[in-house]
């Protein structure tokens, strides 16, 4: 689930880069740049230069949707940060507490007061921290919220909150990753738990009302009763007036947090074959999108070759010489 929330994010970015990857450039102050005597900007060539997609359209939604897209930028920073850093965080504060993991020396502290206790304070520290770029989110929003079309200096304030925002984001992904290696699960912890607490107890409620066709509710209230530590006669016999002929060999299959996770087998679900079928496909979606951000940036990297080889070569022939005007052809012809 944390690689599909993952998955979501990433493609999130790519709808945005889409989206970003248009130039501003030549739109002046609103109404584009004015040419004179012939000579103006060549709004296509200069983003083919830059490495950018094409051109914003309209001059004026150029200069207007500047907080437009710095607030989508940001909307989808929070997605990382709030929706699924600071939440697995939190899983991760959960089931260091219930002692079904173990995280790592380098990102726990120990207690002022309790010599035992282990606290996981990176975890703590990220969940607050994914506040901040939501703050950042409201921020910009409100800045945004009531501005007049074209350019307007309120503009400025945006830049601080969306700059604090990435290496905030940059940072917390880069100790995260760390810190997920650090952690190790405790199996005979768990396994303890998924024992003690009747986790398997609605498979047990779907065998009585399958098996013995009894009133889902009826095996429900039956299945209420084990719980509460009654024996399976006793609880049938309260609740139908007539006991159940379940062997403890079944029961016990049945209520086997173990295979009860074996028997998930619809697709999606948590039976070991499942998975790891699910993990091939993650692994194949991931694939797909790390080559298209990798293709994305040599296309942005080859544009900026190209753009430091012009400039160097009219700089030290101060001018435009024949090389230029060819590398200008070709970036134009792409």
């Amino acid at each position: 689930s944390k690689a599909d929330e993952l998955i979501r994010v990433a493609k999130d970015l790519r709808f945005l880069f889409r989206l970003l990857n248009l130039s501003p450039l030549g739109a002046y102050a609103v109404s584009g740049a004015p040419e004179v005597d012939g000579i103006g900007v060549d709004r296509q060539l200069t983003a083919r230069l830059l490495g950018f997609e094409g051109v914003i359209d309209n001059t004026i939604d150029a200069i207007s949707s500047r907080g437009e897209l710095a607030l989508r930028f940001l909307y989808v920073l929070n997605s990382l940060m709030v929706l699924y850093l600071s939440r697995l965080c939190e899983d991760i504060i959960v089931w260091s507490s219930l002692g079904t993991i173990k995280v790592g020396e380098g990102f726990t502290t120990g207690s002022s007061a309790i010599p035992q206790k282990v606290n996981p304070d990176v975890a703590e520290l990220i969940r607050a921290k994914a506040g901040r770029v939501l703050g950042n989110l409201i921020k910009i929003a409100t800045i945004c919220k009531a501005l007049p079309t074209a350019y307007n200096r309120d503009f400025q304030e945006i830049k601080p909150a969306l700059i604090e925002s990435i290496e905030l984001v940059k940072g917390t992904i880069s100790v995260m990753s760390r810190m997920v290696r650090a952690i190790r699960p405790d199996k005979e912890r768990m396994a303890g738990i998924l024992s003690d607490s009747w986790s398997s107890a609605s498979d047990l409620v779907n065998a009585i009302a399958i098996r013995y066709e009894v009133p889902y509710r009826k095996a429900y209230l039956i299945v209420k009763g084990l719980t509460k530590g009654k024996s399976l006669e006793r609880a049938s016999m309260d609740v139908l007036g007539r006991s159940i002929a379940m062997s403890e060999r079944e029961l016990s299959d049945i209520i086997d947090p173990m295979k009860s996770i074996v028997r998930r087998k619809l697709p999606g679900g948590p039976s070991p074959v499942e998975v790891t079928k699910g993990i091939a496909r993650r692994l194949r979606k991931l694939d797909a999108l790390e080559n298209w951000f990798a293709e994305r940036s040599k296309e942005i990297g080859e544009s900026l070759s190209t753009l430091e080889s012009l400039v160097s070569d009219i700089v030290k022939n101060k001018g435009i010489d024949e090389e230029s005007v060819k590398i200008l052809k070709e970036v134009r012809a792409k």
